[in-house]
């Protein structure tokens, strides 16, 4: 087995939303853990396994490109993320807040998927973290040293587009030795580059 730690942050509001609402809070709560907003380890896994399927095929890897499990077919995401019914290869801790981040209500206007106008009166309000930094684990139970290369290069896909609900993330690793033993040697130098935020300093104090 692999460890390595992953830290991310949003750039600028970020929200994972809860599932659940309060009655008189926000129509879009963050998710929580006690009063503490978090990042849930599925949450972050599934957008990673998204950013898998995007980078998959212009490095040569294969990505069946389906979310319903009922439509996976055996490709190189789906060993390292998993299918139904298989022991997984990969496990992601939720992504604990290092401190209290800032938390601001915005009011939004829902917009109709056909016309992408919007709806007269379809106001909503949502809760959002402004900036803040959140960490937890990865956890390759299975580590096969190609996937790996694989792994990298959704990691860096995955800081420079989004998560959660339209939320852009950085992040970088941490605590690598185990992985840099592992991984092949044309990824050492992506796996090095990840140990260091992507947009620090760019964005400025907003970003973080």
């Amino acid at each position: 087995m692999i460890r390595f730690r992953v830290s991310a942050r949003f750039l600028g509001l970020g929200c994972v939303g809860a599932s659940y609402r309060e009655v008189l809070g926000p129509d879009i709560l963050l998710q929580k853990r006690g009063d503490l907003p978090y990042i849930p380890g599925s949450s972050f896994k599934g957008a990673l396994r998204s950013a898998a399927s995007r980078v998959a095929g212009s490095y040569g890897f294969t990505a069946c490109g389906q979310i319903r499990p009922e439509k996976m077919q055996p490709c190189d995401v789906c060993m390292l993320f998993g299918m139904p019914a298989d022991y997984p290869s990969l496990m992601v801790e939720d992504l604990l807040p290092t401190s209290d981040p800032v938390r601001v209500t915005v009011t939004r206007v829902k917009i109709n998927d056909s016309s992408l106008k919007a709806e007269e009166g379809a106001l909503y309000t949502q809760e959002h973290v402004l900036g803040g930094e959140f960490q937890g684990r990865i956890l390759v139970l299975r580590p096969e040293r190609r996937l790996l290369g694989l792994l990298l290069l959704s990691l860096a896909e995955l800081r420079s587009g989004r998560t959660g609900r339209d939320s852009i993330v950085d992040l970088k690793i941490g605590e690598t030795g185990e992985l840099r033993r592992e991984i092949e040697e044309k990824y050492v130098r992506l796996e090095r580059e990840l140990e260091d935020w992507l947009w620090e300093g760019v964005l400025g104090e907003g970003g973080r």
